[in-house]
């Protein structure tokens, strides 16, 4: 039987990694090792051609997995490229407010804490940055127009979320909208733009007097005010004198009004006195007044009573706009318990 297989190098059957020489009519004993090139053959009898090998060749099966991973590469900077105007944009909606207390028409921000210099530099004030603001001595102000602290202290810091709430010692709500608890009236709400309203009708001062809290009170003498009276507190109203019982004896009773018809004080008359108790007993006192003199803008009077040569109750009284030549009707308020007297006494305290 004649063998076809063409001459040629073909693996070894019975020798791993070695290739063996077929001449055409059948195997020599000539073997090298498979790595040695050989022209391609297709054997017959279970051989098969060796395939020539190549040292140092670049593995053609990395050539996918490369493009493979350039595609992801492409995809993942090309995703990052695409992100970056929504970070910027996110960057820029949460830049945080700047420090300072005003932003100035210029459009830079200012620390100054002095109130009467801030943004001077910078053509003004164009906005606060906050509603209130709280000054080196703990008074706390509301920040618009032209703020300042109390003696032209300076900011010390701002209140944002603030709130103004009235507090137990409070007597005004001042017009920039916080309280105040100055008992000084002149100066009551003095660094807040002026008062918008008492926190009552009435107030007692130092000295014991109430007086009416409507536009520019004072009390007498510049003193101040001692406390607010209760919100349902109501004047007394003068009533007629009680009756006195005559003693059984042969003298007259004692008078309870005043003996004379008119008194002089100062540039003022007296006249119509009228002494009676009040609601809670005290003396009250109601007298018509005529200024002889010059108009004035304010004026403090004062009441003495006396029994038998000695001091039994004193009032006072304030009024405003005074005006010359006119006569108006004084109420003095007592403290002290109504009792018999026989003689009144009435003196001016003061007057502007």
């Amino acid at each position: 039987m004649s063998d076809d297989t063409p001459a040629g190098w073909y693996q070894a059957g019975d020798r791993p990694g070695q290739q063996r020489y077929h001449d055409g009519s059948g195997w020599t004993d000539h073997y090298a090792p498979i790595d040695q090139p050989t022209q391609q053959q297709y054997p017959q009898q279970g051989a098969y051609p060796v395939q020539p090998q190549k040292k140092g060749g670049f593995p053609k099966w990395l050539i996918p997995v490369i493009a493979c991973l350039g595609l992801v590469f492409i995809a993942v900077i090309g995703g990052a490229i695409a992100g970056s105007p929504d970070e910027e944009a996110d960057e820029a909606t949460t830049t945080t407010e700047p420090d300072g207390f005003a932003k100035c028409n210029d459009g830079s921000i200012s620390d100054n804490t002095d109130l009467r210099a801030i943004c001077s530099s910078h053509d003004g004030v164009s906005e606060w940055l906050s509603e209130y603001g709280e000054c080196a001595d703990g008074t706390v102000i509301a920040l618009r127009d032209d703020p300042q602290c109390p003696s032209g202290g300076d900011l010390a810091k701002l209140l944002p979320g603030y709130e103004p709430e009235v507090g137990p010692d409070d007597i005004a709500l001042c017009k920039d909208g916080t309280f105040s608890d100055n008992l000084d009236l002149a100066a009551t709400c003095s660094s807040h733009a002026g008062v918008e309203d008492w926190l009552a009708d009435y107030g007692r001062c130092e000295g014991g007097e109430v007086i009416r809290l409507e536009d520019g009170p004072r009390c007498p003498g510049g003193e101040d005010l001692a406390e607010l009276m209760p919100t349902d507190y109501v004047p007394p109203t003068t009533t007629e004198p009680p009756a006195t019982t005559a003693p059984p004896t042969t003298t007259a009773p004692p008078a309870t009004a005043a003996p004379a018809d008119t008194y002089e004080a100062g540039n003022y008359t007296f006249a119509d006195v009228q002494v009676s108790s009040d609601f809670v007993d005290d003396f009250s006192v109601r007298a018509r007044a005529t200024n002889n003199g010059d108009t004035v803008e304010s004026a403090s009077f004062a009441v003495t009573l006396f029994a038998g040569g000695s001091v039994v109750g004193t009032g006072t009284a304030f009024v405003s706009n005074f005006e010359a030549g006119s006569t108006i009707t004084v109420e003095f308020i007592s403290i002290d318990d109504f009792t018999e007297h026989d003689e009144v006494e009435f003196q001016v305290e003061s007057e502007f």
